[in-house]
């Protein structure tokens, strides 16, 4: 009983693990990569033919893949491989001038999207004239200060068709400039112009950008303008003036001619002091003479006590 019960278990178990692994989903492999490529585009007869090839990057051939051509920035149609991964797309002729052809797998659960191009010069009729052209320009930033570097960006195209691999020169009335670019494959171009700085700086400078044209295009010109900002210059201080010393009034004389207080009279002192001191030198002085006077009288007095005569020639004073 034990060992059939054991059993029982076992097989429930596997069931049950069995069930789960049947519910897991399988875990997506990754997607195969894809080479694809346009050998050759033609015109003939007033047509446009696309041929390419589609292979895996291990060399495998695109069976029945369906692969969109664009001629130019327009989608035209769209065709599938063959078993050998080749395939063939006719299309109305495009206008003369150069364009890009455009083959592009989107790809699907299994394999990669790709891309491929090739570019295609169309001549012209004979007799026809040239394609009209046109191009584009703008700067950034517009407004600019001298020295500065400004990005210069346009398009050269041919109606709603780009023109690629065609050589544009570029001038500026003020400053430098890349003197000539090419476009890529959409007609686009880049280049620089740098600001000079100077003095008598102009209020703005223009870029003109050319294009000569050649057998399957016509001529254009186009041109965009910039304005110089001058920064601001940061003012100088104003310097700080110094009073002037407020000039001490001179000593008005008294008409009386009585004197006046000296200047350098210290603060608290007056007229009637130096008056004082004058008064009190006068004073001494005369005191002083005055002693001198009485000791030359004591002195004679003295003298003439003891019997000698001086002074007036008299014998004033002498005994019988």
């Amino acid at each position: 009983m034990r060992r059939s019960a054991g059993r029982m278990l076992a097989s429930l178990l596997v069931a049950a693990f069995g069930a789960v692994g049947l519910a897991a989903p399988a875990l997506a492999e990754p997607k195969i990569s894809v080479a694809l490529s346009v050998t050759e585009a033609y015109i003939q007869g007033g047509s446009l033919y696309v041929t390419g090839n589609g292979r895996t990057v291990q060399g495998d051939p695109l069976d029945s893949a369906g692969i969109m051509v664009y001629v130019g920035e327009g989608l035209r149609g769209s065709t599938l491989t063959n078993a050998d991964g080749s395939f063939t797309y006719a299309t109305a002729a495009p206008g003369p001038g150069r364009v890009q052809i455009k083959a592009y797998y989107p790809g699907s659960e299994q394999y990669k999207s790709a891309t491929a191009t090739y570019p295609l010069t169309v001549p012209p009729a004979a007799g026809t004239a040239q394609a009209a052209t046109a191009i584009s320009i703008s700067l950034s930033p517009t407004a600019a200060t001298p020295g500065a570097v400004v990005a210069i960006s346009g398009k050269l195209v041919s109606g709603s068709v780009p023109v690629g691999s065609a050589v544009v020169s570029l001038t500026t009335d003020y400053g430098t400039v890349d003197q000539a670019t090419g476009t890529g494959a959409d007609g686009s171009f880049k280049a620089t112009v740098v600001v000079t700085d100077g003095d008598n700086l102009p209020p703005s400078f223009t870029v003109t950008v050319s294009f000569a044209g050649d057998r399957y295009y016509a001529a254009a010109t186009a041109k965009a303008t910039g304005t110089i900002t001058t920064p601001e210059a940061t003012p100088s201080p104003t310097p700080s003036e110094t009073p002037s010393p407020t000039p001490t009034p001179e000593p008005t004389p008294d008409v009386a001619g009585s004197v006046s207080s000296d200047a350098s009279t210290p603060e608290g002192f007056d007229a009637p002091m130096s008056l004082v001191g004058a008064a009190f030198f006068t004073v001494a002085l005369v005191a002083a003479g005055t002693l001198v006077i009485l000791g030359i009288i004591a002195h004679d007095r003295r003298r003439l006590a003891r019997g000698e005569r001086r002074g007036f020639g008299t014998d004033f004073g002498k005994r019988g």
